[in-house]
């Protein structure tokens, strides 16, 4: 009898979970690695969800797709749904130091989230983000790490984008970051591929942001960037060695160089930070 009845508790138990939508998250991979399933698991999904908002009508609101601020939700490899409400006041991950994404596809939506996240994550020394598919999202994660650099207190010292493919160029890409995190040390920038066609929708995609600003004088001692073959655009790599005097590693790979000239520019910027 007591065997059965462990059974059956352990049953309801499983069962209790599964029902409810508010189970409380006990670490950061349960809300920052999101995975897309099929559309039967969704569906499945919004019907339990439907369920629960009429049981807590009282206290919870529907939530638009693109909200980064409100209720959301995650599904973590399409066996546990998750509900939260704004990530702000989530101290869980506050202590963590360094966060890897490898080989994790990121959505829009789940960029927007991240950059809600790294907006007030001042514990975040190092965020390391590898072959996600960031595409526009980009510009959701720079809008968190500008707004995280407004407090005091942060701690990011080193970022690393590695992608398959560019949605801006590596340059611009580079200036944002600068600007957005002026104390950074490190900074890796890779790509292999360019995508041209989305190049030309840079203005429609960025929105209020600039991705060619003045850089402020930099903390910056690490600098390696891999260009998809594109080119150098000196003009652009000029303004942020100037303003990094504390640099002292240099790597530009795989860079088209359409002329001698771009090649005297880049040394007299060099020479002038000796």
């Amino acid at each position: 009898p007591k065997r059965r009845k462990a059974v059956i508790t352990k049953k309801h138990s499983i069962h209790k979970k599964t029902s409810s939508i508010t189970t409380e998250m006990e670490d950061l991979y349960d809300f920052v690695f999101t995975i897309a399933k099929e559309e039967e698991e969704m569906a499945f999904y919004h019907k339990i969800r439907n369920v629960d908002k009429e049981e807590h009508c009282d206290n919870e609101s529907s939530l638009p797709a693109e909200a980064s601020n409100v209720t959301d939700t995650v599904s973590l490899g399409g066996t546990r749904t998750i509900g939260f409400t704004s990530l702000k006041p989530i101290n869980h991950f506050r202590s963590v130091s360094t966060l890897k994404i490898l080989s994790v596809p990121l959505t829009k939506n789940t960029c927007q989230m991240l950059g809600n996240l790294l907006s007030s994550w001042v514990a975040l020394e190092k965020l390391i983000l590898t072959l996600n598919g960031l595409g526009s999202g980009i510009f959701s994660i720079l809008s968190g790490l500008r707004i995280l650099s407004q407090h005091n207190d942060y701690c990011l010292r080193v970022v690393c984008i590695s992608d398959m493919f560019a949605h801006v160029p590596c340059m611009n890409l580079v200036h944002s970051l600068l600007s957005a995190v002026p104390l950074l040390q490190m900074l890796l920038v890779s790509f292999d591929l360019k995508t041209a066609a989305e190049w030309n929708r840079l203005e429609e995609d960025m929105g209020s942001l600039s991705l060619v600003e003045k850089i402020p004088v930099t903390s910056l001692e690490q600098l390696e960037i891999r260009f998809p073959r594109e080119p150098l655009q000196t003009s652009l790599l000029v303004p942020v060695l100037k303003a990094s005097g504390s640099l002292q590693s240099l790597s530009l790979d795989s860079v088209a160089i359409s002329c001698p000239q771009e090649v005297w520019l880049l040394l007299q910027a060099l020479k002038g930070m000796v």
